[in-house]
C-alpha cells in the first residue's frame, strides 16, 4: 500500500469513527478508542509533513512577491468585483513540497483542536479518577492513553497553508488564486 492510499485510507477510518459527531460530543469512548487505534495502526504521521515549515516572520521576508490582501483589493477596485463572487484556490501536487521545498504555515483547524479538546478532557477525566470524583467515562480503562502531547505528532493535526503568488479574474463567478505562476 502507498503511503498516499494510507493517508486517505485512514482519513476514511477516521471520519468514519468521528461519524457526526463533533468536538463536544467527541468524548464518546467508542469514538476516542476508534481514532487512537487507527492512529496507532497506521503510522502515516512520519512522511505527511513537508520538510519546510514556514513562520509570519519567513513569509514576510522570503515571499515579498506574493499576493498580499492590497493588491486583492486593486483588483476588485479595478474590475469593479462582486462582493458575491466565489474564490478558488489552485490545488497543487504533494511534489512541491517534497521535491521541490515548498514550504507551508501551519495553522490549527478542527482536527488539531480535537485534539487538544480530547487531551484536555482526558487530563480532567484522570484528575477526577485521582480525586475519587464520578467519572464521565467509567468504562475507560486508561485515559492517559488518549492524550498526545508531543507537539510534533500534534503539529500534523494542523491545515497547512501556502503564499499565494496571484489573483485572477477572468470570469463573472469566480476569483482564483494560484499558488505559483
Amino acid at each position: 500500500m502507498s503511503q498516499g492510499d494510507k493517508v486517505e485510507n485512514t482519513l476514511k477510518l477516521v471520519m468514519d469513527a468521528m461519524g457526526d459527531h463533533n468536538i463536544d460530543e467527541a468524548n464518546s469512548q467508542e469514538t476516542l478508542e476508534k481514532i487512537v487505534r487507527i492512529i496507532n495502526e497506521y503510522s502515516f504521521f512520519e512522511d505527511s509533513m513537508p520538510k519546510n515549515i514556514l513562520t509570519h516572520e519567513i513569509i514576510e521576508k522570503r515571499y515579498e512577491h506574493s499576493l498580499t490582501v492590497g493588491d486583492i483589493k486593486k483588483i476588485f477596485e479595478q474590475r469593479n468585483i462582486s462582493d458575491d463572487v466565489k474564490v478558488v484556490v489552485e490545488r497543487v501536487e504533494d511534489r512541491y513540497y517534497k521535491k521541490n521545498g515548498w514550504g507551508v504555515l501551519l495553522k490549527g483547524g478542527y482536527w488539531y483542536y480535537s485534539a487538544v479538546e480530547t487531551n484536555n478532557r482526558m487530563k480532567i477525566e484522570l484528575a477526577k479518577r485521582a480525586n475519587g470524583e464520578e467519572s464521565d467515562y467509567p468504562d475507560m480503562k486508561d485515559p492517559s492513553k488518549f492524550i498526545v502531547e508531543d507537539e510534533k505528532i500534534l503539529d500534523r493535526f494542523k491545515s497547512q497553508y501556502s503564499p499565494a503568488e496571484c489573483v485572477w479574474y477572468d470570469d463573472e463567478k469566480v476569483i482564483y488564486i494560484n499558488l505559483h505562476i
